[in-house]
């Protein structure tokens, strides 16, 4: 039988909250070995983020099932964002008296957990989803919930969690964008030169951002929609990218290359009365071959270069627009993520 965690609360005069905590049994299988002290502090290192993937989760399906409205998923990251969590081996004392967990208010915004505590309840079955679901108890206290409206919202996630699995934090390093300073002091009139150093250094740019944008499609999002700004990134790398294959590279994908990139600007090729191209319009024409999802600023405008008259300046332009998207993409990771 799968195990479930109740949290029960008591209110002493709005100073805290504290939780005991309640754990079935699981009929003498293997599983039953309790969580080590080791399991449940590492895993207390990570499950307030893990809680934000669950959060992002829901704001994607846009979950109207649970007792935290769509209203209130900001304010929940919020609360992770800014909630310390004090990790101890005693007991978090309320009013002279000893829990497992507490939610303090006074002196400051904390949260307690005795993680020494929790060995003797949680098995290593079950602790990881149990301590999730018990900082979804905790957190949502803050928002104001009774016990009974955290008791539901904490089982909100124990199901999810039992229908989707657990939402694993992923590992991975920031996107780095140092390389591409190399191609600010690029001999631009030098074709074989820009062929491979665009190989080596955007590509695999490309092929990073691919890869974390992968997870935003998966069943627990790793940003909150109103921060996922992968498809701009992704947009300024592909339209670098067209540039230099219709322009600079003699292959088969040159043509096609040239043949969108010229389409973006038909109204007029007149260098003063130049159709605006934005991010929408980028998305419009690669979205059929690269299966985009909206971008987040849909009027950023691109810049058009006309290759024979390309300068290091008018390149290093382009360079700063991909640089601006992609260190606000690292800094909403960052928040998410850490």
């Amino acid at each position: 039988m799968k195990l479930q965690l109740t949290a029960l609360l008591l209110v002493f005069s709005s100073i805290a909250t504290a939780n005991t905590v309640r754990i079935g049994n699981g009929g003498g299988t293997s599983y039953d070995r309790n969580a080590s002290l080791t399991d449940i502090s590492a895993a207390l290192m990570t499950t307030s983020q893990e809680l934000k993937l669950v959060i992002h989760a829901w704001i994607q399906t846009q979950n109207n099932t649970l007792i935290l409205k769509p209203n209130q998923f900001q304010a929940l990251e919020d609360a992770i964002n800014n909630t310390p969590v004090e990790i101890q081996k005693t007991p978090c004392m309320v009013n002279g008296k000893e829990y497992l967990a507490a939610a303090y208010s006074k002196p400051k915004t904390t949260i307690c957990v005795n993680a020494a505590g929790l060995t003797s309840v949680l098995t290593v079955y079950n602790y990881r989803h149990q301590l999730l679901a018990l900082f979804a108890h905790e957190y949502s206290h803050l928002l104001g919930f009774n016990e009974d409206q955290a008791i539901a919202f904490q089982n909100d996630v124990l199901l999810y969690m039992d229908m989707n699995g657990y939402p694993d934090l992923p590992t991975f390093p920031l996107i780095g964008f140092g390389p591409t300073k190399s191609l600010l002091i690029l001999d631009w009139t030098n074709r074989p030169l820009v062929q491979s150093q665009y190989s080596i250094v955007m590509q695999t740019l490309e092929k990073q951002i691919e890869s974390l944008y992968s997870l935003q499609k998966t069943t627990y999002p790793i940003l909150p929609e109103s921060e996922n700004v992968f498809a701009d990134a992704l947009l300024r790398v592909r339209y670098i990218g067209m540039l230099v294959k219709a322009n600079w590279t003699n292959t088969p994908e040159s043509i096609l290359a040239r043949t969108n990139y010229n389409s973006l600007f038909a109204d007029s090729m007149s260098e003063n009365l130049r159709a605006k191209v934005t991010a929408k319009d980028i998305a419009l024409k690669l979205g059929i071959l690269y299966n985009y999802s909206a971008p987040k600023y849909p009027d950023a405008e691109f810049r058009y270069i006309d290759p024979p008259k390309v300068t290091a300046q008018e390149m290093a332009n382009l360079l700063v627009d991909l640089e601006k998207s992609i260190l606000e993409l690292n800094t909403n990771l960052n928040n998410a993520l850490f």
